[in-house]
């Protein structure tokens, strides 16, 4: 019930801003509009429509009325948020007097390119609410048709029929267009203010983290339960088709800055990997910021992983040049989809695949981008890779934790010593596998402490269900 009521609410203000904004709109383009209308009377009616300006006026004066009462509403601070209103009238005005006039002419060529364009104005671009616009679209059209009858006019004409036909057309293909773009706005909005909330909650997590006594006990506890609910369950990727998976993330302080999620897709998965710089508490608030990021653009239809990468980018250098910090992070992010086809982004450790035949190959990511956080633009820098995970194949993804983890003689696991850690079990399940890699980087170490978080995310392609 208050998640609904908090929906309600979230979209009786996405209403209202956009009132705000049709009248701002409105504070100069009806006045625009009436300045035009008035210039057209002066100097295009008498050349043009001699014979008609009698008739015309009774449109003309209702028009320029409504016209009036948008413009002096535009300017009171009460009715700004009643926009769809004053937008309506505005389009009705405006359309009811170029349909009323196109009838009155027989459809000369000026007046039916004049009521033409308002049409595609304010059915596809005006931002006014489609079904607003549909209605005073459908009443136009009927006033037009009527007013022609009145007239005397043939229905049978030539050119009635052509200008019915292009501007009843042209009115569909505008509202058509004017519901996706719409859609568009709406996502945009709700993305908005998510953000906008997400920064307000990491404001007040960074405010609360100013006081020391707090900082040693109530928010660490905080920090686990938020990553608590970030780090994927085992439940959470159990089920997706074709893909075996397990991973484990040993942080080195009580917070950690690793990161690894798995997303599950209509045909396949989104996979991402990082390691923020640093450690503690800063470092998990850019890995939070960059895993709910992910998680809310991935869901967007039709997202790219090139998109969602230069967007994690800008929101992590503004939060770093913001608070004046050194973070940033390492990044990877994969799209399996159907067939067992790959697709990657990012700047991170390479990849490992091990073939089901025991072939080993080395998918470096480095090159594919420029860390994130750590420059504004990367559009120029960004590329992608692909490769394709057979059914036996085994895919690992780590941190530097594990590669570059030391023993008291200063010798680094390695990549190699992930490869030989997994291919003796990679015929195996993904879970034995991570833990033979985990076991034997911490064996490996021979009680020396590690210096970084260990995280190590085994992807196996599995026969489909």
């Amino acid at each position: 019930m208050e998640i609904f009521q908090k929906d309600t609410e979230l979209e009786k203000l996405r209403r209202q801003e956009e009132g705000v904004f049709l009248q701002k709109i409105n504070r100069f383009a009806v006045p625009f509009v009436i300045l035009l209308i008035m210039g057209l009377s002066i100097w295009g009616e008498v050349i043009n429509f001699p014979t008609l300006q009698d008739e015309m006026v009774p449109a003309k004066l209702f028009g320029l009325s409504l016209m009036v009462i948008c413009t002096i509403a535009a300017f009171i601070p009460k009715l700004e948020s009643k926009g769809y209103i004053f937008g309506s009238l505005f389009f009705a005005a405006l359309s009811l007097m170029m349909a009323n006039l196109t009838a009155l002419s027989n459809n000369e060529f000026s007046s039916s390119l004049l009521w033409l364009v308002s049409i595609i104005f304010f059915c596809g671009i005006y931002p006014l609410r489609t079904f607003h616009s549909l209605v005073v679209f459908i009443l136009s059209v009927l006033i037009y048709v009527v007013t022609y009858h009145n007239t005397g006019f043939s229905i049978l004409d030539l050119k009635y029929q052509i200008t019915l036909a292009t501007i009843v057309g042209t009115g569909a293909v505008s509202l058509i267009a004017k519901l996706g773009i719409l859609r568009i706005a709406k996502r945009e909005f709700y993305f908005r203010k998510a953000l906008e909330t997400a920064n307000v909650q990491l404001a007040d997590l960074k405010e609360k983290f100013r006081d020391e006594n707090l900082r040693s006990s109530y928010q660490l506890e905080l920090v686990h339960r938020v990553m608590g609910m970030v780090a994927p369950k085992k439940r959470d990727y159990a089920d997706i088709n074709e893909l075996d998976i397990a991973g484990l993330m040993i942080p080195l302080h009580e917070v950690g800055g690793d990161y690894f999620d798995v997303i599950k897709m209509k045909n396949g998965a989104v996979i991402t990997i990082g390691d923020a710089t640093e450690y503690g508490l800063p470092s998990t608030l850019v890995m939070v910021t960059a895993h709910s990021a992910i998680r809310a653009l991935s869901y967007i239809p039709n997202s790219d992983i090139v998109h969602t990468y230069e967007i994690v980018n800008k929101l992590l250098y503004d939060f770093r040049i913001k608070h004046n910090d050194k973070f940033f992070m390492s990044l990877a992010i994969l799209e399996y989809g159907k067939g067992g086809k790959v697709r990657l982004t990012g700047c991170h450790e390479p990849l490992i695949v091990i073939r089901k035949n025991k072939s080993v190959e080395k998918i470096e990511v480095r090159d594919l981008s420029i860390y994130a956080g750590l420059e504004n633009d990367i559009s120029s820098a960004i590329k992608t890779r692909e490769f394709n995970l057979d059914i036996g194949d085994v895919l690992i993804l780590y941190t530097d934790g594990v590669s570059e983890a030391k023993n008291a003689d200063g010798f680094a696991f390695g990549i190699d010593g992930i490869i030989q850690s997994a291919l003796p079990v990679s015929d195996t399940d993904s879970d034995t596998i991570k833990s033979a890699i985990l076991n034997q980087c911490l064996a490996h170490l021979d009680h020396e402490e590690f210096q970084d978080d260990l995280s190590v995310l085994v992807v196996k392609r599995k026969k489909a269900k």
